[in-house]
């Protein structure tokens, strides 16, 4: 029943469908604009103006949102959207990590960037959030060694749906946290 009333929602919405739909089941994947357009102009006729007033439209309206690369802003952004539901009502592709990830971006109030190996990247606070569904400790600590050495942070964030423990990298105390409880302490 919610994922028919979301459909409806957005066959209502005053937006090209197919452009809408194409952003809500790709949420948390990195895409140019270009080559979103060019794989929507394969399967419909749509113009280039059209289209990148389109998306301005979208972010204006805030019903997408794009996240830059940290300091490569001609880089592919992750698209990510106010609401996660969408992609569930569109696709039968279940992408938890994107879900997850989406869920993070909302709750966040400061500029953010993506940067390989890292969800998101919030300079201003000299804070990293990575976000892994499901992550052991070992695993964990994989990740972590992966991290640019040059960034300048000083809090690492671990959101996960369910984990929750502790761990030392490099004279830091990292805390992995469910979603809810990270939420709920922001």
């Amino acid at each position: 029943f919610k994922a028919k009333k979301l459909q409806d929602n957005l066959k209502l919405m005053d937006f090209d469908y197919d452009v809408l739909k194409f952003l809500f089941i790709h949420i948390g994947e990195k895409f140019s604009l270009y080559q979103i357009y060019q794989i929507l102009k394969k399967t419909k006729k749509l113009s280039k103006d059209r289209f990148y007033n389109e998306i301005e439209v979208l972010e204006k309206e805030k019903i997408i949102f794009f996240v830059d690369k940290f300091k490569s802003s001609k880089a592919p952004k992750k698209v990510f959207s106010y609401n996660f539901g969408y992609k569930t009502a569109l696709t039968y592709d279940k992408n938890v990590l994107g879900t997850l990830e989406n869920m993070v971006f909302l709750e966040l109030k400061n500029e953010v960037y993506y940067l390989d190996n890292i969800n998101f990247y919030l300079p201003e606070n000299r804070k990293i959030i990575l976000v892994y569904p499901f992550i052991s400790e070992d695993t964990l600590l994989q990740k972590l060694k992966k991290l640019p050495r040059n960034l300048d942070f000083d809090i690492i964030e671990v959101i996960t749906i369910s984990n929750e423990f502790e761990i030392d990298f490099k004279d830091k105390k990292i805390e992995v946290k469910p979603f809810w409880i990270w939420a709920l302490g922001e």
